[in-house]
């Protein structure tokens, strides 16, 4: 009977734990979306991305690019904005603030990957632009 009420315990605050993690994982994925999608509006009203003097980040949770500005979820920074050399794409780090709980993995946006990739900005994005 004991190891019952065990089991049941445990079962019902597995998916607790592991839904914050997903939460944490969804706040990062949705500020990787919205900056990517600002980079996008950018690059369709000037033919280019975004360089230094067209971005700013408060260091907290704001990024303004060019006119608009995201903000990002609580807990979350703003980890890399990184050009390829030839300006033509674009990958964006964002990471969760330290003291704020953890997501299951590192996430990035890749432009030209398609988007949404497991882990840190590729060498090849060598421009440092935030």
């Amino acid at each position: 009977m004991a190891l019952f009420a065990t089991t049941a315990v445990m079962t019902a605050l597995a998916p607790a734990a592991h839904g914050a993690d997903n939460d944490a994982d969804l706040a990062v994925k949705s500020d990787l979306r919205n900056v990517a999608n600002d980079l996008e509006t950018f690059y369709t009203d000037h033919q280019h991305y975004p360089g230094r003097q067209a971005l700013a980040y408060d260091g907290v949770r704001r990024v303004d690019i060019g006119p608009k500005s995201v903000r990002l979820n609580r807990g979350d920074r703003l980890a890399a904005l990184r050009l390829t050399s030839d300006r033509g794409a674009y990958c964006v780090h964002v990471v969760r603030a330290q003291g704020a709980s953890d997501t299951t993995k590192p996430w990035s946006y890749v432009s030209d990957k398609g988007g949404l990739v497991s882990g840190g900005c590729p060498k090849r994005f060598s421009k440092h632009i935030a």
